[in-house]
């Protein structure tokens, strides 16, 4: 079991396979403000789109949700 800060050093990416063949479509790293996430990577998918969302702790111990 890793953490999402093990993941996110080791270069998090986000992998879309082929569900009929298991071969791999694409490869996007994970970076921008969504890379800046430290507790949870949330992923949310319909028929065409992927969303990913990220949260970590802000100022004042608020959570900052990131896209």
């Amino acid at each position: 079991r890793y953490t999402l800060d093990e993941l996110r050093k080791a270069g998090l990416r986000i992998v879309c396979l082929d569900a009929k063949t298991g071969g791999r479509l694409w490869l996007r790293a994970v970076g921008g403000r969504l890379g800046q996430s430290r507790n949870i990577l949330f992923l949310a998918a319909t028929d065409s789109r992927l969303v990913a969302a990220g949260s970590r702790l802000g100022s004042g111990n608020d959570t900052e949700y990131l896209v």
